[in-house]
C-alpha cells in the first residue's frame, strides 16, 4: 500500500500562501475606510471621524509590517498582528460611534472564528484567536448600550460597517467552503459546529441587542419628558413671578405720578426721582435686565434706563397693547432687535390718581433668562 506523504517544506509554503491570503483582505480593505474616515472629517468637522482615521492608519501600517513577517515565513505572527490588533480598533470605534456595537459584536466574532478554522494557527493559537475575537466583540457591544457618553450618531456609517463586515464574512467562509473537501471529518465537525453556535449567537445577540437599546432609549426619552416637564414647570413659576414683581412695580408712586402729570408741568426733581426708581429696578437682576421704561397711554417712551429709546413708539406692540386691553400684566413672546440680540418684554399698566390707566411700565429682558 502506498502511503501518502507530506512534504515539510511544501505544507509550510502552503502555510504561508494561506496566511498571506487571509490577511490581505483586511490589510487591503482598512486603507479604503481610512479614507472614507478623512474625507467625512472634511465634511462634517467631526473629531471621532479623525479619531477613527488615524487609528485605522496606525492599523493599515501594522498589517504592511504582518504581511512582510508572513513573507518572511513567520505567518504565525503575521496572523496575530492582523486579526488580534484589530480588536482594540474595534473597541475604539464602537466608544466614538453609537448603534455599531452588534455589528463589531458580530465582525468580531465571526471573522476571528473564521480565521481560526483556516488551520494557519496551530489548536491553541486558533482557539485563542476565536477568544480573543468574542472579548472585543462583547466589549464593544456593552460600549455601545451602556456608554453614556456623548458619541457620534451617524446611520450611513452603520450601514457602511454593517455591509463590510458581511462581506468580509461572505469571503471567509467562501474560502471555508471551497477547502472543505479538504479537511479532515474532525475539522468538518468543526467547522460545521461552531458555524451553528456562532448562528445561534448572533440570532440571540441581535434580539437581545434590539430589545436592551429598545428599553434604554425609553428610559432616555421618559428621563428627558421628565427633565422638559420639570424645565417647563419651572419656567412658568419664574415667568409668574416676573408677572407679580412687575404688577407690583407699576404700582410705585413715582411711576403713577410722573405718567399723570403733563409734560409742562414735570420738574426737574420729579423727572430725578422717576429716573432713579427706574435705574433702582435694574439692580435687582443686572444680568439679564436690560433696561425698565415708562411708556405713556399714547404709545410714547417718555422715560427709559436707556436713554437711546426715548421717544420710540411702541403703540401696536403686544406688550404695549394688551395691558392696556386686559389691565393686566402681560409678558410678550421672544422677540429679536435690530442687532440679532433675543428679548422678552413684561409690561404691566400704570393707573393713575383717579384709577385710569395713564401709561404702561415694560421691563425688557435679555431672552437668555429662559436658559436660567
Amino acid at each position: 500500500m502506498n502511503q501518502q506523504t507530506s512534504n515539510p517544506a511544501e505544507d509550510k509554503l502552503e502555510q504561508i500562501r494561506k496566511a498571506f491570503r487571509t490577511s490581505i483582505i483586511p490589510v487591503v480593505g482598512i486603507p479604503v475606510v481610512a479614507a472614507y474616515m478623512i474625507y467625512q472629517a472634511i465634511q462634517t468637522s467631526h473629531w471621532q471621524f479623525w479619531a477613527t482615521a488615524i487609528t485605522l492608519g496606525i492599523l493599515t501600517v501594522s498589517g504592511i509590517i504582518s504581511l512582510i513577517l508572513i513573507r518572511r515565513s513567520r505567518y504565525e505572527l503575521g496572523t496575530w498582528m492582523v486579526f488580534l490588533g484589530w480588536i482594540p480598533v474595534v473597541i475604539v470605534i464602537s466608544a466614538l460611534f453609537s448603534g455599531l456595537g452588534f455589528a463589531m459584536l458580530f465582525g468580531a466574532v465571526l471573522i476571528n472564528a473564521l480565521v481560526a478554522t483556516q488551520k494557519i494557527l496551530p489548536p491553541r493559537q486558533a482557539n485563542a484567536l476565536t477568544i480573543a475575537g468574542a472579548v472585543g466583540g462583547v466589549i464593544a457591544l456593552l460600549e455601545d448600550i451602556f456608554l453614556t457618553n456623548e458619541r457620534l450618531n451617524y446611520p450611513a456609517l452603520q450601514q457602511i460597517v454593517t455591509f463590510l463586515i458581511i462581506i468580509v464574512v461572505l469571503i471567509y467562509t467562501y474560502t471555508i467552503f471551497r477547502q472543505f473537501r479538504d479537511y479532515s471529518l474532525r475539522t468538518k465537525l468543526v467547522v460545521v459546529s461552531v458555524a451553528a453556535v456562532l448562528a445561534a449567537v448572533a440570532i440571540q445577540g441581535f434580539i437581545t441587542y434590539r430589545t436592551t437599546s429598545a428599553h434604554l432609549q425609553e428610559d432616555q426619552q421618559t428621563g428627558l419628558f421628565s427633565a422638559a416637564s420639570q424645565t417647563a414647570t419651572n419656567l412658568d413659576e419664574h415667568i409668574d413671578t416676573e408677572l407679580n414683581n412687575i404688577r407690583v412695580y407699576a404700582q410705585i408712586t413715582d411711576f403713577q405720578k410722573y405718567l399723570d402729570t403733563p409734560i409742562n408741568e414735570r420738574d426737574e426733581r420729579l423727572q430725578q426721582e422717576t429716573s432713579s426708581s427706574l435705574q433702582n429696578l435694574i439692580k435687582k437682576d443686572p444680568l439679564y435686565i436690560k433696561s425698565h421704561a415708562l411708556v405713556n397711554a399714547k404709545g410714547i417712551d417718555v422715560l427709559d434706563t436707556n436713554v437711546e429709546a426715548i421717544g420710540l413708539s411702541y403703540a401696536g406692540e403686544d406688550f404695549f397693547e394688551r395691558p392696556l386691553e386686559t389691565n393686566l400684566p402681560y409678558v410678550s413672546d421672544v422677540k429679536f432687535l435690530s442687532n440679532g440680540s433675543a428679548v422678552l418684554y413684561f409690561a404691566s399698566p400704570v393707573h393713575g390718581e383717579g384709577g385710569d390707566t395713564v401709561g404702561v411700565l415694560v421691563v425688557t429682558y435679555d431672552a437668555a433668562i429662559l436658559q436660567k
